[in-house]
């Protein structure tokens, strides 16, 4: 019992225990925080692929398809104000039955390249990913 009194008194190793757990502590910490965040980016861009592959698809000239998708997704990427989205037109559908595709390149901030001079070579400043959404162009 003297023995466990004994360690649970010693406070010499604090220190040493703080200086190795503290980088790994600040980087679960950055972690939180990145996951969640590039995961509204990520799910922030796949609403907007879709809404304007959807609206492109309602459109009924076939000339003003890519605009339509073009303005509906950078009317939506102003409200998601979280990360960074660039809009492209794949295809704009030339008629019934085709179809539209909007590919939508998003960017966030990666929170954890914060810790990076803990663990070189380990984080890029941004993360990087794409969403892609088809609609059939409707025909009436």
């Amino acid at each position: 019992m003297r023995i466990l009194q004994r360690w649970w008194r010693d406070a010499r190793g604090d220190m040493a225990e703080t200086a190795l757990v503290m980088p790994v502590v600040t980087l679960v910490l950055m972690l939180l925080i990145t996951i969640p965040m590039t995961s509204w980016t990520a799910t922030s861009a796949n609403t907007i692929a879709q809404r304007a592959a959807r609206a492109a698809s309602v459109a009924q000239d076939p000339g003003l398809r890519a605009a339509v998708a073009i303005k509906t997704a950078e009317e939506l990427a102003q409200q998601f104000t979280y990360g960074k989205y660039a809009i492209e037109v794949l295809n704009a559908g030339a008629g019934p039955g085709d179809v539209v595709v909007v590919r939508v390149h998003w960017e966030a901030v990666n929170w954890a390249a914060a810790a990076a001079n803990l663990f070189p070579g380990l984080f890029n400043d941004t993360l990087r990913g794409e969403a892609v959404a088809a609609y059939r162009v409707e025909g009436w």
